[in-house]
């Protein structure tokens, strides 16, 4: 047995058929309780525990390896019941390779991953050899097709705004805003007065699901130009007490069912989605009022390396221009033309190449 200290808790591994096994459930308050979990453990183990089944561990890694982030927590518990329901009563050991791939080929591929997580941890505590959810390479998936609200149809949408009646005209401005700023639905729900200032707009947090309010998605501060366009919040009422830009018809802190329950209203009263269900198209997303951003900035000139400035990007601009590409080639050639017209020599004058002595 070997039970040892890791900071202020105690640890417990040991070695079963040639290899280490860490004890799963730690860190333990007392050595006393490490010592038992292992006792607990090494007996699971040494009694054939290599045969329980998919359903069976699968319930007992989310109560023993339980993740820290709630959001982390909720995927993996998808993860499992997808993973109980396909698998079930088949020995978590006797899943090979061919399974594992024609399963995770029919799931969402962050659903495959998580499982791939659980069975590394079934390795390290020595249930099964090998993980067989590991380097499966799976196609790459075609991403859905960009499809942002046209200036047509955002007028549309901001003319419906006036269905939500006094609640109206902040929505109608929150949406202006997200349209010109790029602002996730998450990092729009955090703002903060302070964060908006003369021709920046500070993105320092982000409203999680749970209601917490952390860093926004990539984990760093942006800031984001004021563009004319988003300078619409001089329409939101301050609430007293509060630093928080945008709020609730009640005047509480907006939440992200809140916001969807009345986007979900908006557009309905504006009457894309029918238009949209007839050219196969999926209805208006209050995320695509972000690729409706880089798209409109990609129209009007800005480099793909800009766009992602504006969305937080950290790729130098790869992943607007794999997503976006040019949207308009008649744009591209508009601003071409502009281009040959600014370089173009003055009427009448004659090029060097023809003076002669």
């Amino acid at each position: 047995m070997s039970q040892f200290r890791r900071g202020d808790r105690w640890v417990a591994k040991f070695q079963f058929e040639g290899r280490q096994v860490w004890v799963p459930g730690g860190p333990w308050r007392t050595k006393a309780e490490a010592r038992h979990a292992e006792e607990v453990h090494r007996d699971r183990l040494a009694r054939g525990s290599k045969h329980e089944t998919c359903a069976e561990f699968a319930a007992r890694w989310l109560r023993e390896w339980p993740r820290e982030a709630v959001s982390t927590r909720r995927l993996y518990s998808r993860a499992a019941r997808s993973f109980s329901d396909h698998f079930g009563e088949t020995v978590l050991s006797e899943v090979d390779r061919p399974a594992a791939r024609s399963w995770a080929m029919g799931v969402p591929r962050n659903l495959s991953k998580a499982i791939a997580a659980m069975y590394e941890d079934a390795r390290d505590v020595g249930l099964v050899k090998a993980n067989p959810f590991s380097g499966l390479r799976l196609p790459r998936r075609v991403r859905t097709r960009v499809a942002p609200p046209s200036p047509e149809e955002l007028d549309l949408l901001l003319g419906a705004c006036s269905t939500l009646g006094v609640y109206g005209p902040e929505f109608r401005a929150l949406i202006e805003f997200c349209a010109w700023t790029g602002l996730r639905s998450s990092e729009v729900q955090a703002l903060r007065w302070s964060d908006v200032e003369d021709d920046r707009v500070w993105v320092r947090r982000a409203r999680k699901d749970d209601g917490a309010y952390g860093p926004p998605k990539n984990g760093r501060e942006r800031v984001v130009p004021f563009l004319g366009r988003a300078r619409v919040l001089h329409r939101v009422p301050r609430r007293a007490g509060c630093d928080l830009v945008f709020h609730t018809p009640r005047r509480l802190p907006l939440s992200k069912g809140t916001l969807h329950y009345h986007w979900q209203a908006v557009r309905d009263g504006s009457g894309t989605s029918s238009s949209r269900q007839i050219s196969g198209v999926r209805p208006i997303r209050f995320h695509d009022l972000r690729h409706f951003c880089a798209t409109a900035l990609l129209e009007e000139g800005a480099s793909h390396f800009d766009v992602s400035v504006m969305l937080g990007h950290e790729d130098g601009g790869a992943l607007v221009m794999s997503r976006y590409g040019h949207p308009s080639k008649d744009a591209a050639r508009r601003r071409l033309l502009a281009i040959g017209q600014i370089r173009q020599p003055p009427s009448g004058s004659r090029r060097l190449d023809r003076v002669t002595a």
